[in-house]
């Protein structure tokens, strides 16, 4: 059932479950219909509309230091469905080294293992529609070869493993079904939690407070609580809620927003290769499944391992849309479709920043770029419609273009882990929302590893090139480690880190199993429970940890008694309802 707070609940009513979920994001929706179909009585809070607004986006506004390259509203969203509904849909695993306690990566290691999260993972997959579980192109495509480049085996530059992509999974419409369906579920959108009360014993939470707009205000109690709210309204909140803490929940050590971690993404290089790159195996292939998946170029952990080299991946694309240069009517029709379209909601303006750079360079950038396109006309016209068809009509759409190319040259772009920093964090300032809450003040740092990381897994990849006869990387700058530098800013999407997962308080704000340290009844299933980042997207090990957490959730709730889902199904919103059992051992 999917009701809005502002009208289907009233001022200072009480809302009653089993479990009660900040957020409706790929953390919140999962959680909730995994818990929902074993009988648990389950509330979503949502804090935002059904669709996007100007409105609810200016709630995430805030301040931003230390060399962040977006601002805080930039791709998140505050509505049903969270930031899934710009989700591209690219997916890996994490590798296994990603759980390990490097001595090169400082404040590495997670208290799980790769292994322990593999059945995870393999969940994770049938909730973002990827199919299986093969990452190796032998596998998924065994009538093509495996290799990037045929004939060129996988070293300490690995070219054969393969990223997957969801239709993209957008959890609010592709589960939106079940969530209006669900007996044992109800989600109220327009439903922003503020603070968080705790009983007496100041461990345990009691309830939350929720405000729907204006003065209205109700209250939501529960056994248990979750906050999916994403990597940086968690630590917010738990800052936020300081009348009983003044440091805030879980801040037992200063922890909370600390530890701050983005991918960072750039172009800092060109492969010059010596191929026909039309017997390339670089683009967009549809598996045994139909699902798409494409080869990267992965530095090996035996390579991170002996060349201390935080974890590294990489593809071969297009050269960047804005130069003109490129002479290539398909890339200045890009370059005049993002331009334009940072007005809009799914490209922010951060995205195009080095084309706003050109862009004030005057007319002539334009002139360039319309040249190329009324040269290019021929070749433009054949390739729009079939683009469009298989990008915005099919469920799953195509996920981007590789172009062919004249020679054999590709703009090498690449996404790394940040690795942990402890000053690069999240703490509030003194300005107000609308509803009173501190707004955001982000501090973003990062390691000098960091930087050298990706000039080395650079190195590697020329002569991984040359050893191999087949060609070389040519760096765009002299002094790449200041190419890097200006370049490092993070990737947007990839929140990560604030309340890292540890086995003891004094180095984490969850333990194992998501609870926040110091309280017996609240938990985080987000990206911000992450203790490293490695070079994957984080959504579907955002999913992997969340059904992961459903299950030991079931395990020390139990399933709810007959006459409460009774109880909770016949309620109206606004309705009190019965306490269930006390939920000890949670």
């Amino acid at each position: 059932m999917i009701l809005d707070a502002r009208k289907d609940v009233g001022d200072g009513a009480t809302i009653e479950c089993d479990v009660c979920i900040v957020g409706s994001g790929p953390a919140g929706i999962p959680l909730a219909l995994e818990l929902a179909q074993q009988g648990l009585q389950v509330v979503i809070l949502e804090a935002g509309g059904k669709r996007w607004s100007r409105e609810n986006q200016d709630f995430f506004r805030g301040q931003v230091t230390g060399g962040y390259g977006n601002t805080l509203q930039d791709y998140r969203h505050r509505r049903l469905g969270g930031t899934s509904c710009v989700w591209g849909g690219r997916c890996f695993l994490f590798d296994p080294i990603d759980f390990e306690k490097r001595d090169y990566v400082p404040d590495s290691g997670w208290p799980v293992t790769r292994d322990e999260m593999l059945p995870y993972y393999e969940r994770a997959h049938t909730w973002c529609h990827i199919g299986s579980m093969t990452y190796d192109a032998s596998t998924a495509l065994p009538d093509q070869v495996p290799e990037m480049i045929p004939g060129v085996l996988d070293d300490e530059v690995v070219m054969s493993a393969l990223e997957r992509w969801s239709l993209p999974t957008q959890f609010a419409r592709d589960y939106s079904d079940p969530l209006r369906q669900s007996a044992n579920l109800r989600v109220f959108i327009n439903a922003a939690c503020t603070d968080i009360d705790l009983n007496n014993d100041l461990e345990t939470v009691s309830s939350l407070k929720v405000r729907t707009g204006g003065a209205k205000t109700f209250t939501a109690k529960a056994r248990v609580f979750v906050l999916a709210a994403g990597g940086l309204e968690v630590p917010r909140l738990l800052l936020a809620s300081s009348h009983q803490l003044p440091a805030g929940i879980g801040n037992h050590h200063d922890l909370v927003g600390r530890y701050f971690m983005e991918h960072c993404n750039g172009n800092i290089s060109t492969a010059v290769l010596s191929v026909d790159s039309r017997k390339m195996n670089h683009g967009y292939y549809k598996d045994r499944e139909s699902v798409y998946v494409r080869r990267r170029l992965n530095i090996s952990e035996a390579a991170q391992r002996k060349y201390s080299i935080p974890n590294f991946g990489a593809g071969l694309g297009f050269p960047p849309p804005v130069d003109p240069d490129h002479g290539n009517a398909i890339l200045s029709a890009i370059f005049f479709a993002k331009h334009i379209r940072r007005i809009g909601r799914r490209i922010p303006p951060s995205f195009n920043k080095p084309a706003s750079k050109q862009i004030d360079e005057g007319y002539k950038l334009w002139l360039r770029h319309f040249r190329n396109i009324l040269l290019g006309a021929p070749e433009l016209s054949l390739f729009l419609p079939r683009f469009a068809y298989l990008h915005f009509l099919k469920k799953r759409r195509l996920p981007g273009i590789v172009l062919p190319t004249r020679n054999a040259n590709f703009a090498i772009w690449y996404q790394t882990e940040q690795t942990p920093n402890r000053d690069s964090r999240v703490a509030l300032s003194d300005e107000l929302d609308q509803f009173g809450m501190r707004r955001i003040v982000m501090d973003f740092h990062c390691n000098e590893i960091d930087v050298t990381g990706i000039v080395k897994a650079h190195q590697l990849i020329d002569r991984h090139f040359r050893r191999n006869e087949i060609g070389y990387v040519q760096f765009h700058r002299d002094d790449v480690e200041a190419d890097v530098r200006e370049q490092f800013k993070p990737a947007g999407g990839h929140i990560m880190g604030t309340t890292r997962m540890a086995d003891d308080p004094r180095h984490g704000v969850v333990d194992p199993n998501c609870r926040v340290f110091g309280t017996r009844n609240l938990f985080v299933a987000s990206s911000a429970v992450f203790p490293t980042s490695s070079h994957a997207n984080p959504t579907l090990t955002i999913v992997a940890m969340t059904v992961r957490l459903a299950d030991h959730l079931r395990t020390v709730i139990g399933a709810s008694d007959p006459e409460r889902e009774r109880a909770f199904a016949a309620a109206p919103a606004d309705a009190t309802m019965p306490t269930g059992p006390s939920g000890n051992g949670v």
